[in-house]
């Protein structure tokens, strides 16, 4: 097995194109990306302009009479009525809505610029506005209607966004979808906790707030894509070396060694071990140029690297597996192909789910469950949890899924590769 690492590693030194993708492609990325998205990643102030055209087509004043005329006419007691009047002055929707737009928060982002339904049409189409919140006739008097009185379907809200900015658009949407859902959650708690007319009946005062659950420093954007471009690009390796062991095959330098008395699972195994030392290289150059460009790695002790190395050693096997699956598969199908489409195709969709371009928690949460079964979302949860000052009781829990999995991929690849000659 010693003899073809070294063959291994001197053919991969030697391809200088392999060597300046796995190696220079990551750090050009890690620019780019670290640059152009660090507000995104370390939590810093991000300025968006969007603006939105409000249109209201609802008389507040006609829809509070309709419904506090609608309570004096019910059977309610006189003290039932004024508890339902109180509350009525409390929950004014479109006075809610306008202490969201007042928020500081979103007032640093949103712009609301009130219009009629024409004007904003027009504005729109011209690319003036991001997005147009329509608030329709009767919108307060149903809503009333439904919070208080649980009667009618209550009222909606209605946003019509633009194609000039996409994203500012949905950042928008979703203030108003989580303003919706506040509501409607605030609303279903009151009745479920039995406070007829929220207000009729005196609540003691609710105790709560928000306690962090990590108040360590968030990584850089720098950190962050030094290690998601990292996990991404060992992958590579995987395409690369098993791609290289089917050039052999092509040239009948495998079965030249067959010849010669070499145990097919030996050449197997130099394979999964070259593989996962070029990882370890590949790993520790870009930790070192990362520091050196960005001082990435700079103020953590020796705890630290102790976890970054076992880190690095399980994902370097984990890869060293994968490439020995890969090669044994070429070996069985008596193609490339399954080297290329893993290099060309499963890559790509592992480092996006991965988190490689953004992280996880900004995705579904399905992208977080698949994440932590794949090699380099394990990976970077591991790593951004060391960053974090994690021990190794919390890196157990990856680092351990991450030696499952290379050893399901070493088995299956032993159980696939050819033990004899393959016409």
């Amino acid at each position: 097995m010693g003899t073809f690492f070294k063959k291994d590693m001197m053919i991969f030194i030697r391809d200088r194109k392999e060597f300046l993708v796995i190696l220079l492609m990551p750090i050009v990325l890690i620019i780019i990306l670290g640059f152009s998205l660090k507000g995104f990643i370390s939590g810093e102030e991000i300025t968006l302009n969007i603006q939105i055209a409000l249109v209201n087509e609802d008389t507040e004043a006609e829809g509070l009479e309709a419904f506090k005329k609608e309570i004096d006419e019910g059977l309610y007691t006189e003290e039932e009525k004024l508890g339902i009047k109180a509350s009525v002055d409390e929950l004014r929707p479109f006075v809610l809505l306008e202490q969201l737009f007042a928020n500081e928060t979103v007032r640093d982002w949103v712009e609301v610029l009130e219009m009629d339904a024409e004007s904003a049409r027009v504005a729109l189409q011209k690319e003036e506005i991001t997005s147009i919140l329509f608030i329709p006739p009767d919108f307060t008097y149903d809503t009333l209607k439904r919070m208080i009185m649980r009667e009618g379907n209550g009222a909606s809200l209605f946003i019509t966004v633009g194609e000039q900015s996409p994203l500012r658009a949905q950042i928008f949407e979703e203030i108003i979808t989580g303003f919706a859902r506040t509501l409607n959650y605030d609303t279903a708690l009151g009745q479920a906790l039995g406070l007829e007319a929220f207000g009729a009946e005196e609540v003691g005062e609710i105790e709560g707030g928000l306690e962090a659950v990590n108040e360590l420093a968030p990584l850089s954007s720098m950190q962050y894509y030094t290690l998601s471009m990292t996990v991404m690009f060992v992958l590579f390796v995987a395409s690369s070396a098993s791609g290289k062991a089917f050039t052999e095959k092509h040239q009948h330098v495998f079965d030249r060694m067959l010849l010669a008395g070499i145990h097919p699972l030996s050449y197997l195994s130099g394979k999964l071990a070259s593989a996962a030392c070029i990882v370890i290289g590949q790993i520790v150059i870009l930790f070192i140029s990362s520091q050196l460009l960005f001082q990435s790695f700079t103020g953590h002790p020796v705890s630290f690297w102790l976890a970054i190395a076992s880190i690095i050693s399980v994902l370097a096997l984990c890869v060293g597996a994968l490439t020995a699956l890969l090669t044994s598969l070429n070996f069985r199908l008596d193609s490339p192909n399954a080297s290329i489409f893993f290099g060309n195709a499963m890559v790509a969709m592992m480092a996006f789910v991965g988190g490689s371009f953004m992280p996880v928690s900004s995705l579904p949460e399905w992208f977080g469950i698949v994440a932590g079964w794949i090699p380099n979302g394990l990976a970077l949860s591991a790593f951004m949890q060391a960053f974090q000052g994690a021990g190794f009781d919390v890196l157990s829990s990856p680092l351990l899924r991450l030696l499952i999995i290379s050893i399901v991929l070493v088995g299956l690849s032993f159980i696939l590769f050819p033990k004899r000659k393959v016409t």
